[in-house]
């Protein structure tokens, strides 16, 4: 069976925010934040886990129409 490459990347995305909202929930925060601090995490300057900047813009122009 074939696997989309983006697959782990979006699992893995994902995974680290639910961690990062319970984490934050403990601490009476909005998800907000833990949206925030995921992505400054997994951006190009931290982590580097997602490095396709043209990619970032298409997903941050999604989230801010839809």
């Amino acid at each position: 069976m074939h696997m989309d490459p983006s697959m782990p990347l979006l699992t893995g995305t994902a995974l680290v925010i639910v961690l990062l909202a319970l984490l934050l929930k403990r601490f009476k925060q909005p998800f907000v934040v833990a949206y925030m601090i995921a992505g400054i995490i997994l951006g190009p300057h931290v982590l580097a886990v997602v490095t396709d900047i043209g990619l970032l813009n298409r997903l941050g122009a999604f989230g801010v129409l839809r």
